[in-house]
């Protein structure tokens, strides 16, 4: 069967949200607290704030990434944010991931934006390797995340 990327559309939401929910426990974590109508305002409504792929095998929906716009001051650019990218296990090491990271650096390419980022868990090793293996660089960011809790405790924290 031969492989296609195509854009995300609405039919696909509830294929993406399975498999987000997979990655999200591949990675240790709870299941993706994703519904099909929030991913549609994200992807299609009037101020869009996520774009998309999905990878297909014949008919089935092997892969998908999804990227957000971000911008790098140093450099005056925008770039390509990779939210997610899942490859289903059974079509693991049939080149998918990269053909949808090829698909991204190329609208990278086309838009004008500086580059392309991507952010894993430490623990997710085979994320890790390939994003390494076909170029990748690890850089010297280190990225806070602040929760709901500490978003509160930062709002109301007066010291």
């Amino acid at each position: 069967m031969s492989l296609s990327i195509d854009a995300v559309t609405v039919d696909d939401l509830e294929e993406v949200i399975t498999m987000a929910q997979e990655l999200s426990i591949h990675e240790g974590m709870p299941p993706a607290e994703l519904t099909t109508e929030g991913l549609r305002a994200v992807l299609f409504g009037s101020h869009p704030l996520l774009s998309g792929r999905t990878a297909r095998i014949g008919e089935v929906v092997a892969g998908y990434a999804l990227w957000t716009v971000g911008y790098t001051m140093q450099y005056g650019k925008p770039l390509l944010d990779i939210a997610d990218l899942y490859v289903r296990p059974a079509f693991r090491r049939q080149g998918i991931a990269r053909a949808l990271m090829q698909e991204m650096a190329g609208v990278a390419q086309e838009q004008g934006y500086r580059f392309l980022t991507v952010t894993t868990f430490d623990g997710n090793v085979e994320a890790n390797a390939f994003y390494s293996a076909i170029g990748g660089e690890l850089d010297s960011t280190n990225v806070y995340a602040f929760g709901q809790k500490a978003m509160a405790k930062l709002m109301t924290d007066n010291s």
